[in-house]
């Protein structure tokens, strides 16, 4: 397996990396320190609260970690308030604002260095960045807005690093007293370096502090980022699982920093890969081997097409542990495992209604010598019911023409059962192996387990996901699920099952659909699909999965580091709350509508937008809510359909209501609602970018945004020109300027009633408090 380093050296980021570094007019390479030089094992610097809020000495106090947390980020902005003689605080001034004895203040903080130490691993890609800087004749400057200090920061983070000792200086704004946010903080270290500022290439992570401000200063920026399609996922990802990922975000964050392409439909399955199913599949294999070992397995039986993928990851992990393919589909299952319970025309029919009449002939392997059946074959089994002929329905006609050929079907069976054992003893399947499956009900496996005489009926089934309504039959036998339904997964996986075609299709890979068994084994259908077409899009996803193996593999990731019930979330989420770029792109994949059938559909085609634009996207979806069966097979993916029509329809689902500044941004867009002038902003970061869609939705208007930043130098943010209190207000007498901010909401009020009262401008302010 690759490691990360021979993974990332093909990325673009590395690349461009590579070519500043032969600008020489660079004198100095300057790295942001958290989040590019070092990871964090947990999804963002304030899960580091939480953490600390688990630790047994600070339970005692606080009760539960959620209440530590709370105070712990209270203090922070406590403490920056509070600040007058600097632009940053330090640790000791964000403790002294807890309200709690000074023993415990001391024994909390040194709790929270430990936490932040154990949550830190070195960043393998930005550390060799050092080492490559340094031979290309650069300084090496860390530069970083931390209220940790320099020696704190050693202990916690840098010790980490190889490449630590070719650091030539490092500037902390908790120890400095400016900021990288102003600005100030770059001036100093270029000042001290003795360099200018263009003379200066940084990077690192933050879009406002690591790329607008130095950029506005005339620095040379690599943004060390992930792509904005990228960003948007994982946002939506936080916002549906509602709560952080608390381990192994590194090794998902350096496969997505790894991503070798340019093209949006390639990096979109790349993520799926990286992101999703790779983290998935990797705790799947780990689980497949513990139940090897448990029960004593001989050899894994991985049942194609989905066994494809699932060998492929497992074999990376564990290549000693005998496993191999097995040709096997529920059409090929069919015939072979027949039983008396199957032999009516008529359960037939409901058993394959989704096939057409054709496909329905084909899984018995009869071919249809009546000529009204002929001229109707490709009618589907489902609407057989409806098509009137000779006074009968088409269903009947084919159900009566069925059960008069009983004994041919039965002797085809006979035969495939013949050729399946004679297979099945070539690939050494015996009492002590175990096949493995995607999953869902099982019904292969239950077939295979009720036909197979006992010294070739497998040990036991190994699935990858239960359905939410799992038959009773299954529990009849040794089958295990690696997803499985409990209260905080039913929800989840039923939403997987009701949209499962994208996921077994990446899953699929180019593995071929076995159709059934002859005298040399199994018989294979050929590529219904554009085989050009889908060999791109399995490569990228391939790529994504190698990419996170690989990380995992550098940063020894073990075995359950990932939590399943999150896991089960991550999946649901694409289904249930898609990115625009995921319903454009994985809505284009075609699949098999019905389990064997020649009928090639997309996910998304325009006979599904036409009918929810007909509809209504509100009742279709409450129609589908209500029935999450509704559609199912007109419309496979309801949710991407509607995405694809409204982008931002599913935010009042989950992305409003999961954000932590809801509250507040709530009651700006509500005091401003109405106001029939145009409105000063006051604030361009995150919070702003994350309140603007709602004030053009309530049709707010806006004359000019200003920053503190803009002070420095102008910059853009959202197609607006962000400009200092200055020129916003120049020739202005009155104003009413929204402020975008919650944690600073206050001392921003302070300083814009100052500079307004010493120019004698009357403003009204809208702030959250």
């Amino acid at each position: 397996m690759d490691s990360v380093n021979q993974k990332y050296q093909s990325s673009e980021l590395h690349e461009r990396y590579v070519s500043l570094l032969k600008i020489s007019e660079h004198k100095a390479v300057s790295f942001d320190i958290f989040d590019t030089l070092v990871l964090r094992k947990c999804s963002s610097p304030t899960d580091v609260y939480y953490l600390t809020g688990e630790h047994p000495d600070v339970l005692k106090f606080f009760n539960n970690p959620e209440t530590f947390a709370l105070y712990r980020r209270d203090a922070d902005k406590n403490a920056l308030e509070a600040k007058i003689s600097s632009e940053e605080i330090t640790l000791d001034d964000i403790y002294y604002q807890l309200p709690i004895p000074e023993p415990k203040r001391q024994r909390f903080k040194q709790i929270e260095l430990q936490i932040e130490n154990e949550q830190l691993i070195a960043n393998p890609q930005t550390d060799r960045w050092i080492r490559l800087a340094r031979e290309a004749g650069k300084k090496v400057v860390l530069i970083s807005d931390m209220y940790l200090s320099a020696s704190q920061i050693e202990k916690v983070a840098l010790s980490k690093l190889e490449n630590a000792h070719l650091i030539d200086a490092v500037f902390v704004s908790s120890e400095v007293g400016l900021k990288k946010v102003t600005g100030n903080l770059f001036k100093h270290v270029c000042q001290k370096q003795n360099i200018q500022l263009h003379e200066m290439l940084h990077i690192g992570d933050n879009p406002v502090s690591d790329v607008r401000i130095p950029k506005s200063l005339g620095i040379q920026v690599l943004p060390y980022s992930l792509r904005d399609d990228f960003k948007e996922a994982l946002s939506h990802e936080k916002d549906y699982i509602s709560h952080s990922v608390y381990n192994g975000e590194h090794a998902r964050l350096m496969a997505l920093l790894s991503v070798p392409f340019g093209d949006a439909r390639d990096r979109l399955f790349y993520f799926l890969g990286a992101a999703v199913l790779g983290p998935a599949l990797f705790e799947f294999s780990h689980w497949l081997a513990d139940m090897t070992q448990k029960f004593e397995l001989g050899r894994l039986h991985f049942m194609l097409r989905e066994g494809d993928t699932f060998e492929y990851c497992f074999r990376k992990l564990y290549p000693q542990i005998p496993s191999g393919v097995m040709h096997a589909s529920r059409q090929s299952i069919l015939l072979p495992t027949y039983d008396d319970a199957m032999r009516t025309g008529e359960g037939n029919f409901y058993t394959l209604n989704a096939l057409s009449i054709a496909d329905f002939y084909t899984a018995f392997q009869l071919t249809i010598e009546n000529a009204d059946i002929e001229a109707n074959k490709h009618v589907r089994c489902e609407d057989a019911y409806h098509v009137r002929w000779n006074d009968k329905s088409l269903a009947e006609l084919v159900s009566a023409d069925i059960e008069e050929r009983q004994s041919e079907v039965v002797q085809n069976a006979a035969t495939q059962k013949r050729f399946l054992l004679a297979y099945l003893k070539q690939i050494l399947l015996d009492n002590r192996g175990a096949l493995v499956d995607f999953g869902g009900r099982g019904t292969a496996l239950v077939r295979l387990f009720e036909t197979l005489p006992t010294e070739m009926r497998p040990h036991m089934g190994l699935l990858f996901c239960q359905h939410p309504t799992r038959k009773s039959e299954l529990s009849r036998f040794p089958i295990l699920f690696f997803l499985t339904v409990n209260d905080d997964t039913k929800h989840a996986l039923r939403r997987i099952h009701r949209s499962v075609h994208f996921i077994e299709m990446l899953l699929n890979a180019m593995a071929p659909s076995c159709a059934s068994y002859g005298e040399n084994g199994p018989i294979d259908l050929a590529a219904r699909f554009n085989r050009e077409a889908q060999g791109r899009i399995i490569a990228a996803f391939r790529k994504g999965i190698d990419a996170f193996f690989s990380a995992a593999k550098t940063f020894s990731l073990k075995a359950n580091t990932f939590n399943r019930t999150d896991l089960t979330k991550m999946i649901a989420r694409v289904v249930e709350y898609p990115t625009p770029k995921e319903a454009l792109h994985i809505g284009a994949l075609e699949f098999d509508t019905g389990k064997g059938s020649s009928q090639i559909s997309k996910l998304i085609d325009d006979g599904h937008l036409a009918y929810a634009t007909k509809v209504g996207l509100d009742t279709l979806y409450s129609d589908f809510v209500s029935n999450a069966t509704y559609e199912v097979r007109h419309m496979p993916w309801v949710q991407g359909v509607i995405t694809a029509l409204n982008p931002v329809y599913f935010q009042k689902f989950f992305g409003i209501h999961g954000h932590p500044n809801e509250m507040a941004i709530q009651l700006l867009v509500s005091k401003a609602t109405g106001i029939n002038f145009p409105l000063f902003i006051f604030g361009a970061g995150d919070f702003f970018l994350q309140l603007l869609p709602r004030l053009k939705e309530a049709s707010v208007q806006i004359a000019r945004v200003m920053d503190s930043r803009a002070e420095t130098a102008e910059f853009i943010v959202a197609d607006y020109r962000v400009v200092s209190m200055e020129t916003a207000f120049r020739d202005k007498t009155h104003a009413t300027v929204l402020i975008a901010s919650a944690a600073f909401s206050r001392p921003i009020k302070k300083k814009i009633h100052e500079f307004a009262a010493q120019r004698n401008i009357d403003v009204t302010l809208i702030s959250v408090d």
